[in-house]
């Protein structure tokens, strides 16, 4: 019988579930295949790591059997938001936060290999917030962020007020930032 049901779904419903993390707060942000058919999860856990939220990154295999599981942290609040496969790995993207200074988000690009180890990691921002919600491998192993920048904006007596833009970004195979364009 031949089903063109999802990859993971039967044609007659779920074929597996599973569930992964602490006993705190963890969420899956994204998921891509591999070609040999594994998962790869990007998201955050608040069950492991030094700090408040850290980035949260497994392998599963088509079973939904659990391969690696890294924490991938910077020193600083994080979460993953996309996950993508590419030649030597894998590449992430989110955002981390000084979570105790207002505007202190950074675009936080991250490189996994095989095994599961964190290569390098590069935090992309400047004195606005800046977050990565999705990315693109492009020519030459580069890679394009799509995101948002958020610019505080003094309202007067203390308050504030936010503009939000489109954030692009372009970095080389290494995660040197090529370009960037706010809309």
């Amino acid at each position: 019988m031949t089903s063109n049901a999802p990859i993971g779904v039967s044609a007659f419903g779920i074929s597996w579930t599973r569930t992964y993390g602490g006993s705190d707060h963890d969420e899956a942000h994204a998921v891509s295949v591999t070609p040999s058919g594994h998962y790869v999860v990007a998201g955050y856990t608040e069950s492991f790591g030094l700090w408040h939220r850290n980035a949260y990154l497994l392998r599963i295999n088509a079973n939904g059997d659990a391969g690696w599981a890294i924490v991938a942290t910077t020193g600083r609040t994080e979460t993953a938001r996309d996950i993508i496969v590419s030649a030597d790995g894998y590449v992430f993207v989110g955002n981390a936060a000084m979570s105790d200074f207002p505007f202190s988000n950074d675009v936080y690009l991250g490189f996994i290999d095989q095994a599961g180890r964190l290569n390098s990691y590069h935090l992309l921002g400047s004195r606005s917030d800046h977050y990565g919600f999705a990315l693109v491998e492009g020519p030459y192993k580069s890679v394009i962020i799509a995101g948002r920048c958020s610019r505080a904006r003094p309202l007067g007596n203390g308050y504030y007020t936010f503009d939000d833009q489109v954030l692009l970004l372009k970095t080389d195979a290494m995660g040197s930032m090529l370009w960037h364009e706010r809309d």
